[in-house]
């Protein structure tokens, strides 16, 4: 398992970004068009390039590859089904996750705490966590990471609610990147 990040991606000029764009397939210049925002437009780029960065480092692979879709939306190589991949992107940074088998990743700014979002998302215990850290925004972006690489990894442990999601956290082997001073955290969920 590799992650490749891109970051800064908020910075990038409109000459960069609009390379960068041509170099990704046309499949994903349409979605990534998509977006309203433009730091959104540019993460999604970015994402892509990371993985065609991974794929040239660790297969030796060129071009633009193309996707396709299981029916629970995530996303494989049409040409290389044995080759599993994820990607995510934030305001922060952008990349992807590489792997021999099925790996989610999130990457999520450090932002200030929302109580709104932590009473949505975070159950009981985990609120006490994030309230009792040295760190509670980094704390907070570590259990959100966790949260969402975990259902991008595998769609079933979505159930409805976000609080439940990491009682099942036994079923997978997590690593987890804390990035301060870039203002971002990345988490990789796969199967154990």
């Amino acid at each position: 398992m590799v992650v490749y990040v891109k970051e800064n991606i908020a910075d990038m000029g409109e000459e960069d970004y609009l390379l960068a764009r041509s170099l990704v397939s046309d499949q994903r210049r349409s979605l990534s068009d998509r977006y309203k925002r433009r730091t959104d437009r540019i993460g999604s780029v970015m994402a892509y390039r990371a993985l065609q960065e991974g794929l040239k480092k660790e297969y030796d692979i060129d071009g633009a590859p193309e996707f396709g879709y299981e029916e629970s939306g995530k996303p494989f190589l049409q040409d290389r089904r044995d080759i599993y991949f994820n990607l995510s992107h934030c305001d922060k940074a952008a990349g992807c996750v590489i792997s021999d088998r099925a790996a989610g990743i999130d990457i999520e700014e450090i932002k200030p705490l929302d109580d709104e979002v932590m009473d949505y998302a975070l159950s009981e215990d985990e609120k006490r966590r994030v309230i009792e850290s040295d760190d509670p925004e980094v704390e907070f972006a570590k259990i959100w990471t966790r949260k969402e690489s975990m259902v991008k990894l595998d769609f079933s442990y979505w159930r409805g609610d976000l609080k439940s999601i990491l009682e099942r956290e036994n079923e997978v082997i997590f690593h987890t990147e804390v990035h301060r001073e870039k203002g971002y955290v990345v988490s990789v969920a796969e199967m154990r």
